[in-house]
């Protein structure tokens, strides 16, 4: 999908000088970079509302476009020192939240190193219900609602599961 700047700003207030950007429809998220300015050298994303706006990857040099669905060969993800948290020492799914009897849900998780994530959702007998491609991510602690992975409750045609 195709946005231009304005159609961008109208979806996210604040957004100046956007120099790439792309939409997952899938996931409800739009990512951009911006051409000059402060916000210059990260992908920063946000649900197609506007709402939860989010720094994805920082300390790019130069980022000048982004594409959906594709695991980079080499990615190097940087920032300065003094805002780098230690890196979980194991990779591993933490208990979901509110409860999985909720419509939707999130799914918190942490990485001990950058890796590409999808998360697999499956009926109790072993039926796959969904994938959740959530893309490359950096080392560290996905835990907050807006850093976890989202589940709507849908299975991967769109259908509302029990």
């Amino acid at each position: 999908m195709s946005l231009t700047g304005e159609r961008v700003h109208r979806l996210i207030p604040g957004v100046e000088n956007v120099k790439s950007v792309a939409v997952d429809r899938g996931h409800g998220k739009i990512y951009w970079t911006e051409q000059t300015g402060p916000r210059t050298g990260l992908i920063q994303r946000a649900n197609l509302n506007g709402s939860e706006r989010e720094d994805v990857i920082t300390g790019l040099s130069g980022a000048t476009s982004i594409a959906l669905g594709v695991a980079p060969l080499t990615t190097k993800v940087a920032a300065a020192p003094e805002t780098v948290a230690a890196a979980p020492q194991a990779t591993m799914l933490l208990p979901n939240y509110p409860n999985p009897f909720n419509p939707e849900t999130w799914i918190p998780y942490q990485l001990q190193k950058p890796s590409v994530v999808k998360i697999s959702i499956y009926t109790p007998s072993g039926v796959l219900v969904r994938e959740l491609s959530v893309g490359y991510q950096a080392a560290g602690a996905y835990v907050s609602r807006s850093r976890a992975a989202y589940w709507d409750g849908r299975n991967q045609a769109g259908e509302p599961v029990a």
